[in-house]
């Protein structure tokens, strides 16, 4: 029987192989948009009735091809199209479907039962597609997919391995049992159409695979080339995957679509690599509640977060000894490309010794980097480093979830309330909002190319956009060395908003191109008007170079008596006059 949304229509027996797993279409997913298709269903269920099967010289049936090849060109198109919970199928009202749910439910159970009890091993999944209720996985037991044996030593390939609830329930597949070695789930593709948000796992209403169970612990546990289709997009509490208190590897899946974080991992040891994500509600991967580890080589895209983490535990956690690190990802069209914080929960920090680094971020609508430390508690040691940020602002599409008229800050790098940051070797090309914010303590801001690529789209002059700004309440010991910056309003700011201050700040070996006409090239501190002046001490600027008559400004609330201003070079527009380089006291000039 080939089952129509769960409909029953005979078309005619194809022998041992089902249609879906010879055409590779998951039944659940398809939609039609030419009625031709249903005229050759009611052929068939009409030749089948009248008992005309069709012969040729090599079998009692027709072949198979020749049905998907009648179908194709009936006008049949299969897709994964969105689903939501107007598409889910309850099939309480089909006691025969039921039961052979039922039926297949035990007998996987029971396999799986049965391979734990042996001390672990492999339960292979039949071909085909298999629906069920949901399954248990205990510790030691690898589901496989992709694979059908044949017998004791000989595996055979099969064309696709389908996992399906038959009703609606949270989970298709649940860890559970305590501590859990060796579990895996490979190569299996789960349709998600029936999941519905009524789940008891902590934190987790609905997944198609689920680990989150308070008493669960596990080392080992890989979750590798698994296709998840059909998760609802009607809320956040929807994911592919949600692990928590265990040491996982989670590698090479594919999610076409999810209303929540495809991917949640919560307060364990995670390698995540080689994922491919799209159109997520909220974060294709996220890590919260002291989850940590390698997150890598993952292509992301149309997410509310490519990747946030945050918080952990306190200064005191275990957490903190191990490296954070988010490493060559590719990440379009989401609102953040990688967000982490602290998230204002008390007690909790954000990320510590985290690293992140070339990482290709395309047309992030908010920022390209944020990490948000607490204010009130450490929050640092982190690298951003080496990451290719483009067109921030600029977003071809809207994530899911996003409000289409939020106006875009399209900032590239925002590193705020930490300590011992280091943002070097960036390279942040046509991206409308400010390069790079920083606030703290010991940061450096080095060697990062920011708004001059050659080809890059143009800024908009007038929306006073700045490459570095350094914000604030306080700031010390900050260095921005070595830089490359043009094509903004401002190329660099310090402490120039009211009631800010800086110590110990060096700008030094940067080299400026001012947009002509716009000649303030670096700001630092605010006049006596302001409101609340600022106080900037131990000021040097050195060894710059500035281009089109780009000036340093120098507010009132700088302490001259603690200023170095010397060996910076400074090149007038191309046919205009000198100007004088350098403006002290703005109040009194302007």
């Amino acid at each position: 029987k080939f089952y129509l949304h769960s409909s029953p229509i005979r078309i005619i027996d194809i022998g041992v192989q089902s249609f879906d797993s010879i055409c590779k279409i998951a039944p659940d997913t398809i939609w039609l948009s030419f009625y031709p298709w249903f005229v050759v269903c009611l052929l068939g269920a009409f030749v089948d009735r009248m008992g005309f099967i069709l012969q040729d010289t090599m079998s009692r049936h027709i072949h198979w091809t020749w049905w998907c090849i009648l179908l194709q060109f009936s006008g049949m198109y299969a897709t994964a199209a969105p689903v939501d919970e107007r598409h889910r199928q309850d099939n309480s009202g089909h006691p025969e479907m039921l039961r052979d749910c039922i039926t297949e439910t035990s007998k996987l159970q029971q396999k799986i039962d049965a391979v734990h009890a042996k001390g672990g091993g492999n339960v292979f999944l039949p071909c085909g597609r298999s629906n069920v209720n949901t399954l248990l996985l205990r510790s030691g037991v690898k589901l496989v997919g992709g694979l059908q044996r044949q017998n004791t030593t000989t595996l055979n390939e099969c064309a696709t391995t389908v996992l399906a609830l038959c009703q609606p329930q949270p989970y298709i597949v649940s860890l559970v049992g305590g501590a859990h070695q060796h579990t895996s789930i490979e190569g299996i593709t789960f349709d998600c159409t029936n999941l519905i948000e009524t789940g008891s796992a902590p934190g987790i209403k609905a997944a198609a695979i689920v680990a989150t169970w308070s008493n669960l612990t596990g080392t080992g546990i890989a979750l590798k080339n698994n296709i998840f289709v059909g998760i609802p997009m009607v809320s956040q509490q929807y994911h592919a995957i949600a692990l928590a208190n265990v040491e996982a590897t989670v590698q090479d899946n594919y999610v076409n679509q999810s209303g929540g974080d495809a991917l949640n991992f919560n307060n364990g040891n995670y390698t995540v690599i080689g994922n491919f994500v799209q159109r997520v509600g909220d974060g294709c991967i996220a890590l919260n509640n002291n989850a940590r580890g390698v997150i890598s080589n993952n292509r992301l895209s149309s997410c509310n977060l490519g990747i946030g983490a945050g918080p952990e535990g306190t200064s005191a956690s275990s957490a903190y000894s191990s490296p954070f690190i988010v490493a060559n990802n590719y990440i379009e069209d989401s609102d953040y490309g990688v967000l982490l914080g602290w998230f204002a929960f008390s007690g909790m920090a954000g990320p510590l010794e985290t690293i992140v680094t070339d990482n290709i971020l395309l047309r992030c609508r908010s920022a390209g980097v944020r990490y948000d430390g607490d204010p009130n508690h450490v929050s640092g040691r982190v690298t951003i480093s080496n990451n290719r940020i483009s067109q921030t602002g600029f977003p071809a599409t809207t994530a899911p979830n996003t409000d289409p008229a939020k106006q875009p800050a399209g900032n590239a790098i925002v590193a705020v309330a930490l300590s011992s940051a280091t943002i070097s070797g960036n390279v942040l090309h046509g991206n409308n909002g400010t390069g790079i914010t920083v606030e703290g303590d010991n940061i450096v801001v080095q060697n990062n190319v920011v708004g001059v690529v050659p080809g890059a789209p143009s800024l908009n002059p007038s929306n006073a956009s700045v490459g570095i700004a350094l914000i604030g309440a306080t700031a010390t010991h900050i260095s921005i060395t070595g830089n490359t910056v043009g094509g903004y309003h401002t190329l660099v700011t310090a402490a120039a908003s009211a009631g800010s201050s800086a110590t110990a700040l060096v700008i030094s070996r940067n080299t400026f191109t001012a947009i002509p006409g716009l000649h303030d090239a670096v700001i630092v501190g605010t006049p006596f008007t302001a409101s609340a002046q600022a106080s900037v001490t131990q000021l040097v600027v050195t060894d710059n170079i500035v281009f089109n008559g780009g000036q340093l400004v120098l507010g009132d609330s700088v302490d001259n008596r603690t200023t170095v201003v010397a060996s910076n070079t400074y090149f007038p527009p191309l046919g205009s006059a000198a100007r004088t380089p350098i403006f002290r006291n703005p109040s009194s000039v302007r």
